[in-house]
């Protein structure tokens, strides 16, 4: 693992997993970096939406929750965090047709899945589950949308921050600002929902 960053403006080398089973997120070419800031209360990082992310996320399973926390600014249908395989399997969340929140999950899905408005330019949280059966899309605009999931989730591909993992080649990089990631292999309560989207929007 590379030295935690301490200053506003710092290249980030790594990303720590806070939960501890080991998913560090990592980028070990100094021109792929994305950049630390803070503001003295909040903090993010910035990608440059050119050739930034960081590797080493969770290999998605048929059961997953992503929440997120964002500022996208460019990237055409750029992705947020998730990867591809070589065999089309998907679980990827960012911004498709108008650059409203989009996903893609499973073998026969890409942006045309979408909900709510414009992203560009507000931070938002944007949350993806899938169980095998249905896909749901929230933002916290609020809008919500949920819909038959069509296509395998498995065997899955690790997740990129930043860009997709397209089969170990990053994909549709993401320009903007990214405050946190909560992922599960479950499906949350609505409770507990409820205390990821307080804990993420307090960081925005």
């Amino acid at each position: 693992m590379t030295i935690p960053v301490t200053a506003d403006g710092q290249a980030v080398g790594s990303m720590r997993d806070k939960s501890g089973n080991g998913h560090h997120l990592v980028q070990s070419a100094a021109a792929s970096r994305p950049i630390y800031h803070t503001d003295g209360t909040r903090h993010w990082i910035t990608f440059d939406g050119v050739d930034d992310y960081l590797s080493g996320g969770v290999v998605h399973g048929a059961v997953r929750s992503l929440h997120l926390a964002v500022r996208y600014t460019s990237g055409d249908a750029a992705v947020f965090y998730g990867g591809r395989s070589s065999t089309n399997v998907r679980s990827v969340v960012g911004v498709g047709v108008g650059n409203a929140f989009g996903v893609g999950v499973g073998t026969a899905s890409n942006y045309g899945n979408t909900v709510g408005a414009a992203l560009t330019g507000l931070d938002r949280i944007v949350y993806l589950s899938h169980d095998g059966t249905t896909v749901t899309m929230w933002t916290n605009e609020p809008a919500s949308k949920s819909l038959a999931q069509s296509g395998l989730t498995t065997p899955g591909q690790a997740a990129f921050l930043g860009a997709m993992n397209n089969v170990g080649t990053p994909l549709s990089y993401f320009g903007g600002r990214f405050y946190g990631l909560i992922e599960t292999a479950t499906i949350p309560s609505d409770a507990d929902k409820a205390v990821i989207r307080a804990w993420l929007a307090a960081r925005i």
